[in-house]
């Protein structure tokens, strides 16, 4: 069976901090930067993806910080997932089984590299 990898390189995400913007009634909303990551995910996915990924699938995200200020790495990763969703890379992010997420160098503007594989069940 061959196993059917896409990677691609992705802009800084926002965090969860900065992804919602709410009011004092509760009332929440994806912010400005939570939707202008979804629309330039959408681009990049959209090259990559004929249709959404089926199936069990794995993640794998590096994360290139903008600066060496400290990032809590799982922060950055639900906008992202919601991201990539969609932007159409898969159907649900219930088809995530298994996620590997590392922080790596600091990068100038910072951005994110994601490689999805559809999982061989087999093995």
């Amino acid at each position: 069976m061959t196993v059917i990898g896409i990677e691609m390189t992705l802009p800084w995400p926002p965090s969860m901090n900065s992804y919602y913007g709410s009011d004092r009634t509760g009332r929440k909303w994806v912010s400005r930067r939570g939707v202008d990551f979804r629309e330039v995910t959408k681009k990049v996915v959209e090259v990559r993806f004929p249709k959404p990924m089926e199936g069990r699938l794995a993640l794998r995200v590096a994360y290139f910080p903008p600066t060496r200020r400290k990032y809590d790495i799982d922060n950055y990763l639900k906008p992202l997932l919601d991201a990539l969703e969609r932007a159409g890379a898969f159907e649900n992010d219930e088809q995530i089984d298994q996620l590997e997420v590392r922080k790596s160098n600091v990068c100038k503007g910072g951005h994110c590299w994601v490689e999805i594989t559809r999982m061989n069940r087999g093995a």
